[in-house]
């Protein structure tokens, strides 16, 4: 049942629009560890499929980058593709500040 449970999560688990990217990423890739411990390998393209699925809806533009990347290599994403993007983006958000509809917000002085 632990498989099962643990699986689930690794599948389910999203980042909320203002979480920790970093943090997130590091618990997506515990849970694939401790499944690798009780026998259950998780593929570098399913692992980085869940990458993907996991971003907050802010973060979807960046997918279609990573598309256009997978297409003209003929490579399927690899969870350090995903992983670099989707980190320069948290990094953009985190010292401009984006609202949840993606926008950058404004500063008053």
């Amino acid at each position: 049942m632990a498989i099962v449970d643990m699986h689930a999560k690794l599948q389910t688990t999203v980042c909320h629009e203002k979480g920790n990217l970093h943090t997130h990423f590091n618990l997506l890739d515990n849970y694939r560890q401790k499944l690798a411990a009780l026998g259950l390998e998780i593929s570098d393209t399913d692992f980085a499929s869940i990458l993907q699925s996991s971003l907050p809806e802010s973060y979807h533009s960046i997918l279609s980058n990573i598309a256009t990347i997978s297409k003209s290599t003929n490579k399927a994403p690899t969870p350090d593709i995903v992983t670099k993007f989707a980190f320069v983006e948290y990094e953009r958000h985190v010292t401009k500040g984006v609202n949840q509809s993606g926008e950058a917000l404004a500063v008053e002085g």
